[in-house]
């Protein structure tokens, strides 16, 4: 299985989705049969995958909602925190992309799904510094290219301004 075993070093949610898929196979021609539960097996095995885009999509989460936050929140505090949390998880990203490539185009679904979560809960943080939700819009407002660009950041409109 040598194809297998380059796809596991270079991509492990392709590697995941494919060896759940052979394990169904498996089941239904009872391959090698000694026991093993075949449909369980896959489903962890899948499950696997799936905690990728999970990971990915909290990722983008916290980029949409931590951006949010520094665009409109008058507060000069957290913000460097806020800023971190954005470098963090911007590395993360490119983490899971680079151990699974083949998510990358995933992304704008993951990044669309991200922005409901990402804009509730910068709406509750704004609220504490007396900033209606409404300033957020519904759709998303910063394009997938904005949520991975190192290094950028919106311009705050309510506040102090951050430094470059």
């Amino acid at each position: 299985m040598p194809a297998e075993t380059s796809i596991y070093e270079t991509d492990t949610y392709a590697w995941a989705m494919s060896q759940a898929a052979a394990l169904r196979r498996a089941a239904v021609l009872r391959l090698n049969d000694v026991g093993l539960d075949y449909e369980n097996l896959a489903e962890e095995v899948e499950d696997l995958g799936k905690s990728q885009v999970r990971a990915m999509r909290s990722a983008l989460k916290v980029i949409a909602g931590h951006l949010a936050t520094l665009e409109h929140s008058p507060s000069a505090e957290p913000r460097s925190g806020w800023r971190e949390s954005v470098i963090e998880h911007r590395q993360r990203l490119d983490e899971a992309l680079e151990e699974s490539p083949s998510l990358t185009a995933r992304l704008p679904e993951l990044a669309a799904k991200a922005w409901t979560g990402a804009r509730e809960k910068a709406a509750n943080g704004l609220a504490r510094d007396g900033i209606p939700a409404t300033v957020l819009p519904d759709a998303r407002p910063y394009p997938l290219d904005r949520l991975r660009a190192h290094g950028w950041y919106p311009t705050n409109r309510h506040g102090p301004s951050d430094p470059a």
